[in-house]
C-alpha cells in the first residue's frame, strides 16, 4: 500500500450508539437497501456491470434520498476534501458510529466526482462457482479504471479477510493500492489492526 494512503480515525463519543444509527450504519442510511436481483449469468459490459453491482450514492444525495448527518460537518468536509485530491482513503471507526452515513453525505460535496457503493449482496447473488465472482467484478473494475472520476466505496471492508472474499479482495485491492482506481474502504479499528501487516515483534 502506498504511503499516500490516507486514514481517518473516527472514534465517536458513546451517545452516537444510542441514536438512530445504533443498529447498523448501513441499515439506516442506505435508501437502496433492496433484495438482491438474481443474476442471469450473461456477460455484462463495463457500463452495465457498474450500474448493476454498485449504487450511485452521489446521485442519491442530489435526489434528496440521503439524510443529513447533523453535527458532523467537519468530518464530512474532511472526507470530501481528501477524495477531491487523493485516490484512496481508509475510514476507520467504531461500529454504529456513522461511518457510512458520513460517506453518503460527503458524496454530494465532491467536485466533478461520483461515489459508488459496491453492492456485495448483488455481486454474490446466485454465485455458485469460484470463477463467478471474478467474472462479475472484472467489467465493473474495467469501468472504474477507465473513469478515474468514479470512486468505489467498500463497506465492511474487514470482510475481505474471509476466505470466500479472496477473489474479490485479490481483484480490487491491487488496483486501489496502485491508485489505478479511486476508493474508500470502511472498517473498524479492531478489524483494521487484525488485517494490517505487523512490522514489529
Amino acid at each position: 500500500m502506498k504511503p499516500s494512503t490516507r486514514l481517518i480515525m473516527l472514534f465517536f463519543i458513546a451517545f452516537l450508539s444510542h441514536s438512530a444509527l445504533a443498529e447498523d450504519d448501513k441499515a439506516n442510511v442506505n435508501p437502496s437497501n433492496q433484495p438482491a436481483k438474481a443474476d442471469t449469468g450473461a456477460a455484462l459490459s463495463p457500463e452495465a456491470a457498474i450500474e448493476k453491482y454498485t449504487t450511485n450514492i452521489t446521485k442519491l444525495f442530489h435526489e434528496g434520498a440521503v439524510d443529513p448527518f447533523i453535527g458532523r460537518e467537519n468530518e464530512i468536509a474532511n472526507i470530501s476534501e481528501i477524495m477531491d485530491s487523493s485516490k484512496f482513503l481508509i475510514l476507520i471507526g467504531d461500529r454504529g458510529s456513522g461511518k457510512t452515513q458520513l460517506v453518503y453525505n460527503a458524496a454530494g460535496r465532491l467536485n466533478g466526482k461520483t461515489m459508488r457503493l459496491l453492492s456485495m449482496s448483488t455481486l454474490y447473488a446466485g454465485s455458485k462457482y469460484r470463477g463467478d465472482l471474478e467474472e462479475r467484478i472484472k467489467p465493473a473494475l474495467e469501468y472504474l479504471v477507465a473513469h478515474p472520476e468514479e470512486i468505489v466505496v467498500v463497506d465492511e471492508a474487514a470482510n475481505f479477510g474471509n476466505e470466500e472474499n479472496a477473489k474479490l479482495r485479490d481483484a480490487l485491492l491491487p488496483l486501489l493500492s496502485e491508485e489505478k482506481i479511486s476508493g474508500i474502504l470502511i472498517t473498524t479499528a479492531d478489524e483494521f489492526m487484525k488485517s494490517s501487516p505487523r512490522t514489529g515483534p
